[in-house]
């Protein structure tokens, strides 16, 4: 089994996954945008990649030297290798929601 590598930064997960051959379209370095705050959790170096399918999910291609900042934060420096972005959500009694950063 392997071992599960993740890194958070407040409402931003991202989680290593194996190496895929369909991700394209580069896209903004800005992962996310605080709603509230305005606040970016922000790449510094390294790639931004959307699966090809249009499924909206976001990949980081990170050569060991990639950086993710963000004002509130510590800066996160990841690891060498393919991760997934996730958006924290939230439950309330009403419905499942992205939380409002």
């Amino acid at each position: 089994m392997s071992k599960l590598i993740s890194y958070r930064q407040g409402d931003v997960l991202l989680i290593k996954t194996e190496e895929r051959e369909d991700l394209t379209n580069e896209v903004s370095p800005v992962l996310a945008e605080g709603e509230v705050s305005g606040h970016k959790h922000e790449i510094v170096a390294g790639s931004v990649l959307t699966h090809s399918w249009n499924t909206g999910r976001k990949f980081v291609r990170s050569s060991g030297d990639t950086v993710i900042t963000h004002p509130e934060h510590g800066h996160i420096k990841l690891s060498k290798g393919l991760f997934e972005f996730r958006l924290q959500r939230e439950y309330d009694e009403l419905n499942n929601r992205f939380v409002a950063d």
